[in-house]
């Protein structure tokens, strides 16, 4: 499998971020984002930092988070049909068929417990393995880059006290705090990083990745193996 992310310039890193032009070649220089041309992680990264800036949280201390919430933000979007561009089907080459319709399977009650619960029919999926092809698409890209395979939560809280964590349900975050806890002595700020994943890619406008895949004879040791299908985990929450 060969991975090619979008670029994008800093014009359009301004209408995506949007951090203006200026404000980009600032940033730059003090070295909280890597030079243009941008791809989907940069810009993700630049989502965090414009978002926690606007509240008063400045790029010097949100340098180190904002890579990782970066890491949630772009795993949300390539989550998106319109993510990734490239012939996915071969994906499903070493897949047995009844793996394969146990998947469909597994798609259509999960659709059918959604209209249940919402009292109306859900459109079937017209490619019911979706999931399992961008899960492998996104592993490979993570293997590719050396990022660990932990994934931080949706929620990123950054608390009145100036502590933080990522966390996979923002009741329970706050449910875990007592009335008395300094954490809750002000306003937290929360960035919702499948949100801002669903915007990145809608402002792009364009896929954010291109894929390729090799016949298995015509492989070169430069692609990359995806065969571990495995999601990652979820980040535990941290402060």
């Amino acid at each position: 499998m060969n991975l090619t992310l979008a670029t994008f310039t800093p014009g359009e890193a301004e209408r995506i971020g949007p951090l203006a032009t200026n404000m980009q070649r600032d940033w730059r220089r003090r070295g909280f984002i890597p030079p243009s041309p941008f791809d989907c992680f940069a810009l993700a990264e630049m989502q965090a930092l414009k978002a926690l800036a606007d509240r008063g949280i400045g790029p010097q201390v949100a340098k180190d988070v904002s890579s990782i919430c970066a890491m949630g933000i772009v795993w949300s979007a390539l989550g998106w049909r319109e993510a990734i561009d490239g012939d996915l089907s071969r994906l499903l080459d070493d897949l047995p068929d009844d793996v394969k319709d146990a998947q469909a399977q597994s798609v259509r009650e999960a659709l059918d417990a959604i209209a249940e619960r919402q009292g109306q029919a859900i459109t079937e999926p017209t490619d019911p393995h979706w999931g399992y092809k961008t899960r492998r698409v996104k592993n490979a890209l993570w293997k590719s880059r050396g990022f660990p395979r932990v994934l931080p939560g949706r929620f990123f809280i950054w608390w009145a006290d100036g502590s933080h964590l990522w966390h996979t349900s923002l009741e329970q975050a706050f449910d875990d705090l007592s009335s008395s806890d300094p954490r809750l002595a002000g306003p937290a700020l929360v960035l919702d990083l499948d949100a801002l994943g669903s915007t990145l890619l809608d402002r792009a406008g364009r896929p954010l990745v291109h894929v390729e895949i090799y016949d298995e004879e015509s492989e070169t040791e430069t692609a990359i193996d995806c065969r571990d299908d495995k999601p990652g985990p979820q980040m535990e929450p941290t402060s």
